[in-house]
């Protein structure tokens, strides 16, 4: 099949004792789809029925003019796919009024300097300010290379590599890439072997994701030895011709539109805490299983420009007080921040908005159910304006909670 630009052409042919007739058309996704600005499908009807897929080329094709989604960035752990993912960090921070500006922030008590990746160092945060990532990831299973006694060795010698399990030492590359000195990883920067430090830091993890300059989602990885790196495989597509209107020839690819609404679930969907990891950050790069996203408080997008599916994550900005921005200022880590309560507040409870978000998530994990109010217990700091007079609080209803205590 040849294509022009506007897909406007109609065939009819037989087909032994009977006919059919053969109608392709261009049309603007619709707006339910996180997709580029005027990415196009291409539908064909035949005999009534209607067969829908996503078009796509490369930037440097011909018909990149006309077709504006481009090509699945599969090569995640590039030099490329870090310059876009910048480019979307770039964006976000100049164009979206609604997502906080990067700024300065306390450092969590330990952190884990990223600038030389061969060597990395446990450091001590308390009292430095600077801008650092944190990773949400899968756990599956015990983990071998921990902060617990050792934890002088790990501050002045260093962390030997050898010992880390692959996604903290993707986590670790990425950070450098991205140009951030720091990165908090949770088996690191708590003391695995002391209840009162699990306590105290685990009580912080809300401050620790919320301030940070971008949380790095392990999405792909089902255990911490997986690692998030790796090459990804192209989708099932076909390239076809495609004729420009300047009279040059260019390709396009087809990829059904089904394919893209019904990926499987990434294994940090099962875990709850990675669903209120990924709600408090400001903004996230998430490591899929087909490519790498960029997800801020306005939209989540493949980076480079490929067709995106509708985000499974409603944007707490927009469902939980349906107005600007709930982003408030980088909070302190001062002891006994995390108990403060504004004086002066309204209180919103929990509607129709809220439940969609969280029952939309498959936190069951192979049990047989997992209360939602407990997964979002947290959030609660979240959902206040602390930069205006009027700080709203969440109240959440006794008939999601009393039974989950």
């Amino acid at each position: 099949m040849w294509l022009d630009a506007s897909g406007a052409r109609c065939w009819s042919a037989s087909l032994g004792a009977g006919s059919f007739a053969l109608t392709p058309g261009m049309v603007k996704r619709g707006c339910n789809s996180r997709v580029p600005d005027g990415a196009k499908n291409l539908q064909i009807m035949i005999n009534g029925i209607t067969l829908s897929y996503l078009t796509y080329t490369p930037s440097d094709d011909n018909a990149s003019s006309y077709i504006p989604a481009r090509d699945f960035v599969l090569q995640v752990g590039s030099s490329r796919s870090t310059r876009l993912a910048q480019q979307c960090m770039e964006r976000c921070i100049r164009t979206h009024a609604q997502c906080p500006k990067p700024q300065q922030v306390e450092l969590p008590t330990r952190v884990i300097d990223c600038s030389d990746v061969k060597k990395p160092k446990l450091i001590l945060g308390g009292g430095r300010r600077g801008r650092y990532a944190a990773l949400s990831y899968v756990w599956g299973g015990p983990q071998f290379c921990t902060t617990t006694e050792n934890i002088h060795s790990l501050v002045h010698e260093g962390i030997d590599n050898h010992t880390l399990p692959q996604t903290i030492l993707d986590a670790i590359r990425t950070t450098n890439s991205m140009g951030i000195p720091y990165l908090w990883v949770d088996a690191l920067c708590i003391l695995q072997d002391s209840d009162t430090d699990k306590y105290t830091e685990i009580g912080r993890m809300r401050m620790v994701y919320r301030n940070a300059h971008v949380t790095i989602i392990a999405a792909s990885s089902a255990k911490a030895v997986d690692g998030f790196l790796q090459d990804r495989s192209a989708p099932p597509h076909t390239r076809l011709p495609f004729h420009c209107p300047d009279g040059r020839l260019g390709t396009f690819s087809l990829l059904p539109d089904a394919y893209i609404e019904s990926e499987e679930a990434e294994p940090v969907d099962t875990r709850g805490w990675c669903l209120q990891e990924r709600l408090l950050s400001p903004r996230a790069l998430i490591y899929t299983s087909s490519t790498l996203q960029f997800e801020c408080q306005m939209e989540t997008v493949n980076v480079g420009g490929a067709v995106c599916p509708p985000s499974r994550i409603q944007r707490a900005t927009n469902t939980w007080l349906g107005c600007g921005s709930v982003i408030y200022p980088a909070i302190s880590f001062a002891k006994g921040d995390s108990a403060r309560r504004p004086r002066t507040h309204t209180t919103h409870r929990l509607g129709h908005g809220q439940r969609p978000m969280v029952k939309s998530w498959p936190l069951t994990n192979g049990r047989p159910k997992v209360r939602y109010p407990c997964i979002v217990r947290s959030l609660r700091g979240r959902v206040m304006r602390g930069d205006t007079p009027q700080c709203a609080s969440t109240l959440w209803r006794r008939r999601c909670c009393d039974a989950d205590h």
